[in-house]
């Protein structure tokens, strides 16, 4: 058993536990101790009355820092069979020791233990001396059902040198009880109780107790009894940890008491009588007058519910429908300290048959009264209200509320319980601080906002880096400023301040937004300087950032190069973040640094600019590259050149017939474009280019030369490729074209490749040395047309060699239609069938039929065309047709067939469909609501009609119903009145079934029949015969029922003595010595039998 059954499982017993003003924050090392618990666990499997109790008493024991050691014994009790035939009850003894596990403790109260694998969260008073948690759960036994139980542990810290005298005054207390009742061989009962009361003690170990409450018990019958305990005196006796031993005359209990003395807690798992008890009691020490006192707050909740639905659910047995039921979970509620409230929760709600999480709803708005003997009532708007009571000083509390109520499900009963624990508040931050930006001496006064806590101190922490981990150290202040001395000079002091109060938990930080800089401490650098990288005129502007220094001045430097030694001068001083430079020397670059200083700083250092301002034109960007052939057969060539980076360029080009430009120079070009056609050259020849970029607003840029010139050649053809290889299909888009070699040597090749046959199309081409190409990548559902031709410098391109065909790349697999509908039956063999449209349009549908599903016989194309649905006619009466249907398209791969596996069966015309088996009518019905069943047809798809009428021929106040199941509920029918019923299968293909009809008509009764007044015994004759008479009814037509029995309540000897219309009957022959009781009752078809009239006392004929 892990610490998951050990530490979470009880959440029964309410505890309200709200701030004391003496209290600080809690934290791991509060709760350093020992604790003693109670746990308690109630549940049960889904499906049966297997029901499991639970109870244990233990200790856990925190060192302080985090670790911690727990150990508990217990018992559980369990039906020992499931299903109604459980006969006793089964017993086992759960224990753990000294198991290890560990803790974190929140500033707000939440405290997480964790042992195994599981972490378990407990809502912590913040006084640290009690600590509780609970909830409802599922669980599946390995090869059994699931499982449902609700759980709760309840804590308080163990003392060190208590006494009588630590006990002293009245506590309230609610005590619960959840467990099996074996009452009689062959039976086992659920158990819920619960009781509330008092106890006093007189602080010297006398004390007396009294309690009411109510029992609730759910086994093969329900009873509900009342508890009350008048008055009674006991003793007690306290160990100095806080072990109560209560001694009544029933005898000894064991309650377990936190050091404080306000609150009790005990139980655990108990065997009395024939009961079998998980058993727990939380006691509050009760205020002397809480008249005037307010409820304020925040509290978190925890609740948990049990409860059983009486025997009217159901049929009766007490083992039908959710026979029992249980819930938990936890939220939170607002108390204002003006009478009014709001609460939301979630958890889960567990029943017989049913396991739903309950979400966590909108505010639920209430209003609540405080009593002046300490006692909170809560009415919510919507719900069930609850009580508890307030411990001395309205620090803690306990409530519970046993319930019985009628619902729409019938009766109910429940015990119920809430758990409140108002979380550790926290203090409220300031909301500013104030620190001055510097300081001359050291000394200076941070100051900052009162928080909103009334009371609260505070804490000042100082430190040198805006992170706050270096030479860090902490002030403590009562008023909302504090004096600061000695500061060293050349730091950089930085602060922040929180709020402190005991009872709270510390507010967070409030930073300042700047550190105070004391004398010394530099100015930081200036983040950024703005430099222009060239200005035409001499005039620009030089920008810079915010130095972090409030009221920072800037010192602007500048000069002729980029070490600041030549023409060195300050351009500017002022506290402004940019200047303008005017009149700067055109042909000159300019370069900048700043500083700033501030007062009780040292000079910040300098920041320079990355680069300087060039004053006058820059000079455009030159093209990258210029590309001239080696060879322009018959004089006519193309040059070209990359664009250049300057924005508006235009080129100019030229051309000479020597390298170094010296001859023949002339401007070839002078434009915007980047290619130019040369025309003209004389034959050997060779010619050279440079191209420049010219702009407005900048010098030209630099020459860009050719390697090596174009030398003019006579313009002769090479020949062309003898052959042109071109697949004419292709499966993903990537295959080789190939040709045949030129006859001229030293040749490249040109491949053209097109949409078309024409070539105008989708044109690419390629370059390629070799004879043949590789083509990927290209699109599915496309034809590509190819062709070649021969090119070398020097030589006129050849002719194109075509390819005679095209390669065709088909499209991927097209889907598979989703859907094809086909009838089961036709009547005479014309019908549709139907198919679904592929997500690719533009496609030709291609059906198929067959006869026979594997399509090996009889198979024709049905149908082809672009349409979803096809008209079928023809078919043989007896044959049974199937059908397939495809996708095609042109450049895609066909789809797969989408295949129906049920054919279509031809039956032919007036073929009527199959009668429904049976028709299902109750003979009686008392309210007028009712369900008629009928058995199914042998027909696949028929649906049904169902026909009511007021006589058995039909022709009176008929109605029908089109339905579509095998049941059709009935509502609305008129008291005294006879319903007949007949239903047949109704399908579009075949002839209408014929009717099947109920074998008898449904009686709808109508009101009671009023009760007999009077029934009396004349004298008994001689020979022992007697006659019993009785009042007529005020109901003309109707029958008188007399029974007699040998016992008072009829299960003795029950025997009809009489039925028929007198008011009289005759009694003979009874045996002497023997009682004789009498009954009598009217009864009319139509009408719900009167009740029973009894006959005051019994006929007992003597010896």
């Amino acid at each position: 058993m892990t610490l998951g059954r050990a530490v979470a499982l009880l959440l029964l017993g309410a505890t309200l536990v709200t701030e004391s003003s003496a209290l600080g924050a809690v934290s791991a090392a509060s709760v350093a101790g020992t604790y003693s618990f109670v746990n308690q666990e109630s549940g049960f499997v889904v499906g049966d009355r297997y029901s499991r109790v639970f109870g244990s008493t233990g200790t856990i024991s925190f060192d302080g820092t985090g670790t911690c050691t727990f150990s508990y014994s217990g018992t559980g009790y369990e039906v020992a069979s499931e299903g109604p035939g459980a006969v006793t009850v089964a017993g086992s003894h759960l224990s753990k020791t000294a198991t290890t596990c560990s803790y974190t403790v929140s500033p707000t109260g939440i405290l997480d233990v964790s042992a195994d694998t599981d972490t378990f969260s407990f809502f912590l008073s913040p006084d640290s001396n009690m600590f509780t948690t609970g909830a409802a759960a599922a669980r599946s036994d390995v090869g059994g059902p699931a499982g449902l139980s609700a759980k709760q542990m309840v804590a308080v810290k163990n003392g060190s040198s208590l006494t009588n005298a630590s006990l002293a005054g009245t506590y309230r207390f609610v005590g619960q009880d959840f467990g099996l009742r074996q009452a009689a061989p062959g039976t086992v009962s659920d158990l819920l109780r619960e009781v509330a009361g008092s106890l006093t003690f007189d602080g010297n170990g006398g004390c007396s107790i009294s309690s009411e409450g109510k029992e609730f018990v759910h086994g093969d019958s329900f009873a509900a009894n009342t508890i009350t305990s008048p008055p009674a005196s006991c003793s007690y006796s306290v160990a100095a940890t806080g072990l109560v031993t209560l001694t009544t005359t029933t005898g000894t209990s064991a309650l377990l008491m936190t050091p404080d003395g306000g609150t009790l807690i005990g139980g655990g798992a108990e065997t009395v009588n024939q009961d079998y008890l998980s058993r727990k009691l939380v006691a509050v020490k009760a205020p002397a007058d809480m008249s005037g006192t307010s409820l304020k707050g925040s509290y978190n909740f925890s609740y948990q519910e049990a409860r059983f639905y009486a025997p009217s659910v159901g049929d009766g047995s007490g083992t039908s429908g959710l026979d029992k039921g249980i819930s938990g979970g936890n939220g939170q509620i607002e108390f204002d300290g003006d009478g009014m409230c709001y609460f939301t929760y979630g958890g889960q709600g567990l029943g017989n048959s049913l396991w739903e999480e309950l979400p966590v709803n909108d505010p639920i708005l209430c209003s609540y009264v405080v009593s002046p003997d300490g006692q909170v009532d809560v009415a919510p708007l919507i719900g069930d209200g609850f009580s508890f009571w307030l411990e001395n000083g309205a620090r803690r509390g306990t409530g519970g509320t046993p319930l019985g109520y009628n619902a729409a499900v019938g009766d109910i009963y429940k015990v119920r319980q809430i758990v409140l624990v108002q979380p550790t508040p926290i203090a409220a931050a300031p909301q500013s601080i104030t620190v001055p930006a510097a300081d001359a001496d050291g000394s200076y006064l941070v100051t900052w906002s009162a928080s909103a806590t009334n009371g609260a101190a505070y804490i000042l922490q100082e430190a040198t880096d805006a992170h706050f981990t270096q030479n860090v150290q902490e002030y403590q202040a009562t008023d909302p400023s504090l004096l600061l001395t000695g500061k060293t000079a050349g730091r950089y002091y930085y602060y922040r301040v929180k709020a402190s109060l005991t009872g709270y938990a510390d507010s967070e930080w409030t930073n300042s937004a700047t550190g105070c800089a004391v004398p010394g401490t530099p100015v930081p650098s200036v983040g950024s300087l703005n430099v222009p990288a060239q200005s035409s005129d001499g005039n620009f502007t030089v920008t810079w950032s915010a130095s972090a220094v409030n009221g920072a001045t800037y010192v602007l430097q500048e000069a002729t190069d980029p070490t600041f030694s030549g023409s060195l001068r300050e351009a500017y001083q002022g506290t402004a973040t940019g200047t303008t430079i005017t009149g700067a020397l055109v042909g000159t670059t300019f370069y900048y640094r700043i500083k700033a200083f501030a007062p009780a700083y040292q000079d910040s250092s300098w920041q320079t600019s990355e680069t300087g301002c060039k004053v006058g034109p820059n000079p455009a960007a030159a093209p990258a590259d210029i590309t001239v052939p080696a060879v322009g057969p018959d004089g006519t060539f193309q040059v070209s050149w990359s664009a250049s980076a300057t924005q508006g360029a235009t080129y100019l080009l030229q051309e000479a017939t020597d390298a170094n430009f010296a001859t023949g120079l002339r401007e070839a070009y002078r434009g915007s474009a980047t290619s130019t056609a040369i025309t003209g050259g004389v034959v050997d020849s060779t010619y050279y280019y440079r191209v420049k970029t010219v702009a407005s607003g900048y010098e030209d840029s630099a020459w860009q030369a050719s390697a090596t010139g174009c030398k003019v050649t006579a313009l002769v053809p090479v020949a062309a490729p003898l052959t042109i290889t071109v697949p004419v299909g292709d499966l993903d888009g990537s295959y080789t074209v190939s040709w045949g070699a030129s006859a001229t040597k030293g040749v490249t090749y040109l491949l053209q490749e097109a949409a078309d046959a024409a070539f105008t199309q989708m044109v690419q081409e390629y370059q390629v040395a070799t004879l043949g190409k590789l083509v990927t990548g290209k699109q599915l559902g496309n034809r590509y047309f190819y062709r070649v031709k021969a090119v070398r410098e020097g030589y006129a391109d050849s002719t194109w060699k075509t390819a005679a065909a095209p390669c065709a790349v088909p499209g991927t697999t097209l889907a598979p239609l989703a859907s094809l509908t086909v009838p089961t039956v036709d009547a005479d063999g014309s019908y549709t069938v139907r198919w679904s449209s592929p997500v690719t349009g533009g496609v030709t549908y291609v059906l198929q039929q067959a006869t026979n599903a594997t399509f090996t016989a009889g198979v024709t194309e049905a149908y082809r065309g672009s349409e979803t649905s096809a008209s079928i006619s023809g078919g043989v009466t007896g044959t049974t047709y199937f059908y397939r249907v495809r996708a095609v398209k042109s450049g895609y791969k066909d789809s797969a067939w989408k295949t129906q596996a049920v054919g279509c069966k031809v039956i032919g015309m007036g073929v009527a469909a199959a009668v429904p088996l049976t028709l299902a009518v109750p003979t009686a019905d008392i309210d007028g609501i009712y369900a008629v069943y009928w058995g199914a047809s042998a027909t696949k798809g028929v649906t049904y009609l169902l026909q009511e009428a007021t006589d058995a021929a039909f022709t009176q106040s008929v109605q029908e119903y089109a339905v579509s199941g095998l049941r059709q509920a009935i509502t609305g029918r008129s008291q005294d009145t006879v319903y007949y019923y007949r239903v047949k299968a109704v399908h579009p293909e075949y002839a209408d079934s014929a009717w099947k009809t109920a074998a008898a008509a449904c009686a709808v009764p109508g009101a009671l029949l009023p009760a007999l007044t009077m029934l009396t015994a004349s004298a008994t004759q001689q020979d022992g015969s007697y006659q019993l008479s009785w009042n007529s009814s005020s109901k003309a037509g109707v029958t008188y029922v007399l029974q007699e029995a040998n016992n008072s309540t009829f299960t003795m000897g029950v025997r009809e003595a009489y039925r028929g219309e007198a008011v009289t009957a005759p009694i003979n022959g009874r045996s002497p010595g023997v009682s004789y009781y009498y009954r009598v009752k009217v009864v009319k078809t139509g009408y719900k039998d009167s009740t029973w009239k009894m006959m005051t006392g019994f006929k007992k004929l003597p010896l």
